[in-house]
């Protein structure tokens, strides 16, 4: 079993999608992934941006046409989320800041090599988002922030309460009263947790979504009719 603390395989998972772990710490790192679905989504998101960055031919890229800045909208988009799903009582994890900073670190590189031209378009159509009231059950504290895809929604749901170790299913209601699975988390106890869930349901035909626990028990839901 690993030596290792929760805490430290999770800030350690940047490092390991672009192979820059010691042996020991990425064996332990894949150990823990087995078991810890949040992880494991937070695993999935990084291991595409690793693929691209390896993809890059360095020659090409430093030929690309740069634009003079990034996007105006995208610097505001990026605020009103982080605004979002910050207050003064709740903060981003430790974890979820140094993935946050290895991001811009990337952003830094591509921009001084010239890759910034593959990572956004002049001028991109980013997606609406929405924060929503979250009505709380069973001691726990959350908030969520909805985000309207072409293919469907995703639920950005920041937490704390969550049981440790205990599996939460999320679960989308249309108009019609179809249900419609958005993945799972493990809680982590009183510590702070960030999960992106998402569900092909439109937002335009979401009426509600719930976190329930194992027993079924509704612990977080949200309405979402207009």
């Amino acid at each position: 079993m690993s030596t290792h603390s929760h805490q430290t395989l999770r800030e350690a998972l940047g490092a390991y999608v672009l192979g820059q772990l010691e042996p020991e710490l990425a064996t332990a790192v894949e150990e823990h992934l087995a078991t810890c679905a949040s992880c494991h989504a937070e695993y999935d998101e990084l291991a595409p941006l690793a693929g691209m960055l390896r993809g890059v031919d360095p020659e090409r890229a430093a030929a690309s046409a740069l634009p003079d800045q990034p996007p105006r909208q995208l610097d505001r988009r990026i605020d009103e989320t982080l605004h979002a799903l910050r207050t003064p009582e709740r903060r981003l994890p430790r974890w979820r800041m140094a993935a946050v900073a290895g991001v811009a670190a990337v952003a830094g590189v591509a921009a001084a090599t010239g890759v910034v031209a593959l990572v956004w378009p002049e001028q991109p159509d980013l997606p609406p988002v929405e924060t929503v009231a979250v009505d709380e059950i069973s001691g726990i504290d959350a908030s969520a922030v909805l985000v309207d895809h072409t293919w469907g929604m995703e639920i950005k749901l920041v937490g704390s309460g969550f049981e440790e170790d205990v599996a939460y299913d999320v679960v989308v209601q249309d108009e019609d009263g179809s249900r419609y699975s958005s993945g799972a988390f493990i809680g982590v106890g009183g510590n702070t947790l960030t999960c992106n869930m998402t569900s092909a349901v439109l937002r335009d035909d979401a009426s509600k979504f719930v976190v329930r626990d194992p027993s079924g028990q509704v612990v977080v839901q949200a309405d979402l009719r207009a």
